[in-house]
């Protein structure tokens, strides 16, 4: 997702529940009167928690930039069965990248 993507989602978010619903999610599940300060405040929140995990996971990526997926769970300490779902996964996934854009795995 590029810059211009989150900046539209976050728009997005921002237009339904501050300038449509002018309510948070909290306010309309008690029936409460509503505030468009509390919607903010919720979209800000929520942003602010997805920017952090997109954060953790691309710093998690960096870390481990030099290895292979494969070499990346063989040093993970999960159980085999985990290990073994992982790679089953993986290679589904690369399996439909292949297929859906023509590249060459890695």
């Amino acid at each position: 997702m590029g810059a211009q993507d989150r900046a539209a989602a976050i728009a997005f978010m921002g237009l339904v529940w501050v300038g449509f619903l002018g309510r948070s999610p909290d306010e309309i599940a008690a029936h409460a009167p509503g505030t468009r300060a509390a919607a903010l405040q919720y979209v800000l929140v929520t942003s602010g928690r997805l920017f952090l995990v997109a954060l953790a996971i691309r710093i998690v990526i960096l870390c481990f930039d030099t290895m292979t997926p494969l070499q990346f769970i063989g040093r993970t300490s999960a159980p085999l069965p985990v290990k073994r779902l992982l790679v089953l996964t993986l290679s589904l996934i690369d399996t439909m990248l292949h297929a859906s854009t023509g590249r060459a795995p890695r």
